[in-house]
């Protein structure tokens, strides 16, 4: 997955009530890894522990599949590539697959303990723990530069620079092909100060760093926004938003929803001004007051996870005459923070994940109940 959640444009379709459609890669005796979803233009990604199978949206249909040796635990870990492409990382090798074909179109060594992180059309990113250090190697192969880190760093790549945030709030942009760090930037803190105050964190598995067609933007832990030009790293615009919570971003918007006030908010990050509000006080309580855990953002409703293992939503509009539409599937699975369901084209698709035998898993495509 990336390290920050991506952008939403356009947002998905999707109406409520959803039904289970379909169930891949189910827990079996023969293998307990639960395989990975992943969302793409032209269709759906399932990576397993041995195997990526590339889907029609629905997954109607399995258009390729390949089959992938290797000695690594878990699924298989997948990165985006270039030119609609994706990366697997296998022992001490990463492997390219075109996106429409499953075809292999290259293999590049790396060190042994290392991943990928990211890439670029100049280069493919790996971090090493050992070394404290993220390497760039270029498509043929060749090491092209390194860049050491002192706490643990998560990464968006942009088509020319990579962003690099280390030990959760500095921030630092690096040419892609030279490593050379451009510019830097660290927000101040506005809590107490002390080691639990992470007013200015940029959090990873929410999109707190998006890149917007030639502007960088940030969202800190006590949702401050900040807009960068991303080549000379000069501060465009500034915001707050009007509160915390789950959050996903559009090209225009900010979307939260926040438990404690039981309200949505939609934020326009152009205008940096609140655009809308409503109270959702009577649907959460009727849902017994969840524990919200990340959010999906869609054109006719809202879903979220929530941390007593179940999936819930409500329609965004309610039609004349009639109550809103809510919806709950109570998988009693684990739900990992910040990471939401996906949707596209009326489908959408949720990795579900259990220690307990008994509890099913797998991926889920659900889809609307009357279609």
């Amino acid at each position: 997955m990336p390290d920050f959640g991506p952008k939403i444009e356009p947002l998905p379709h999707l109406r409520l009530p959803l039904n289970r459609k379909a169930w891949v890669g189910e827990r079996t005796e023969a293998s307990s890894v639960i395989p990975n979803v992943r969302l793409f233009r032209d269709g759906v990604l399932i990576s397993g522990a041995d195997y990526l199978e590339f889907y029609s949206h629905g997954l109607d249909r399995m258009l390729w599949r390949q089959e992938i040796a290797h000695d690594l635990q878990g699924p298989l870990n997948t990165q985006d590539g270039p030119n609609e492409t994706v990366l697997v990382r296998i022992d001490s090798r990463i492997l390219q697959y075109q996106l429409d074909s499953g075809r292999l179109m290259r293999s590049i060594d790396i060190p042994a303990e290392t991943f990928p992180i990211a890439s670029s059309a100049h280069n493919v990113l790996i971090m090493s723990l050992e070394e404290h250090a993220l390497i760039a190697f270029d498509w043929s192969g060749k090491e092209v530069w390194r860049w050491g880190y002192e706490g643990y760093c998560n990464t968006l790549a942009t088509p020319d620079k990579y962003a690099i945030v280390e030990q959760g709030s500095k921030l630092y942009v690096l040419e892609a092909d030279s490593g050379q760090v451009s510019w830097d930037f660290q927000a101040e803190k506005t809590g107490d100060q002390g080691l639990q105050d992470r007013s200015n964190n940029i959090v990873p598995s929410f999109p707190s760093l998006v890149y917007l067609d030639g502007v960088l933007m940030t969202i800190v832990g006590d949702g401050r926004i900040f807009k960068w030009e991303i080549q000379s790293g000069e501060l465009v615009q500034q915001g707050q938003t009007p509160f915390r919570g789950p959050f996903q971003v559009s090209d225009t918007s900010i979307y939260i929803l926040n438990q404690l006030q039981c309200e949505f908010s939609e934020y326009n990050h152009v205008l940096m001004e609140e655009t809308y509000r409503e109270n959702l006080k009577k649907e959460l309580d009727a849902l017994r007051s969840p524990s919200i855990n990340a959010l999906l953002v869609t054109d006719e409703a809202l879903v979220w996870s929530t941390m007593e293992g179940n999936l819930m939503g409500v329609m965004r509009k309610v039609e004349i005459g009639k109550k809103r539409v809510v919806w709950i599937d109570p998988l009693g699975t684990l739900m990992p923070i910040g990471v939401p369901p996906v949707a596209s084209q009326g489908c959408m698709y949720f990795r579900a994940i259990s220690l307990d035998a008994k509890i099913r898993t797998g991926v889920i495509c659900y889809e609307y109940a009357d279609s």
